[in-house]
């Protein structure tokens, strides 16, 4: 069970998997499946490498807040500037497990001498399998998946809107390449081209940190491993509303 998501997320998925999950936006159901998913090996492993309840509580909760978070991040929650995105969840949850494992079994060690050695022995064998699994979500970052997918960038970087802004629809549309996602904007008040401008350029620096490199384009890059660079352009197809491009960097420029 623990092996199937963040093999997903290494290069033994489809060539695309990586990008399309920097994609995917927040899905309460992906949450549901992925907290008891992660959060259950996590507990179990840190039970084989321990033997005392005072260790388990020490490292176990903060083990438990950690891969909660990371959690939350694989399953779209976040997607704003400074935070992992989906594919960052996924590929930090074998490190960071790793680590407190090996923390608490040298605490345990340190403290208690040489564990029994049926707990040893079972204790490095999903160690071991932890590491192996580490490496092929971790392969991902040295090129062994194609950089390519026809999945747009993720609506959350420019959503959810202010109380001044409105969303009136949001399309895809795709190439021989990739796709780009269309997000058309108004406002409850029909306030003016001019002004629904400034509102808009306000909320895309402001709020979802965009980096504004022209009077109509801006950049950003998203994540923390994984990280592949976003453009965002606006222009006005219909009187009263204005029009969010989002494409990826290598398919348009910025």
């Amino acid at each position: 069970m623990v092996v199937l998501v963040p093999v997903l997320a290494s290069g033994y998925g489809p060539p695309s998997c990586i990008d399309m999950l920097q994609c995917v936006g927040y899905n309460p159901r992906v949450l549901a499946v992925l907290i008891p998913l992660l959060v259950a090996p996590a507990i179990i492993l840190l039970g084989a490498v321990t033997r005392t309840w005072p260790v388990r509580l020490a490292v176990g909760i903060p083990l438990v807040a950690t891969v909660l978070f990371l959690c939350a991040a694989a399953g779209g929650l976040f997607y704003r500037p400074g935070f992992p995105t989906v594919a960052d969840g996924l590929l930090i949850y074998g490190p960071v497990l790793l680590l407190f494992c090996v923390v608490a079994w040298l605490v345990e060690r340190l403290r208690l001498g040489q564990p029994r050695p049926a707990t040893n022995v079972a204790a490095w064998v999903l160690m071991l399998g932890l590491f192996a699994l580490s490496v092929c979500s971790w392969s991902c970052l040295v090129g062994l998946v194609p950089r390519v997918s026809k999945e747009p960038p993720s609506s959350n970087l420019v959503l959810p809107l202010p109380d001044g802004l409105t969303l009136v629809d949001q399309q895809r549309d795709c190439g021989s390449a990739e796709c780009s996602r269309a997000i058309v904007i108004g406002s409850p008040d029909h306030a003016s081209e001019q002004e629904l401008t400034e509102r808009l350029w306000a909320h895309l620096e402001t709020t979802m940190g965009w980096q504004r490199v022209g009077p109509h384009a801006a950049t950003q890059t998203p994540g923390w491993l994984v990280r592949r660079r976003v453009c965002l352009f606006v222009h006005t197809e219909s009187p009263g509303d204005l029009t969010v491009l989002l494409d990826y960097d290598s398919v348009v420029g910025c």
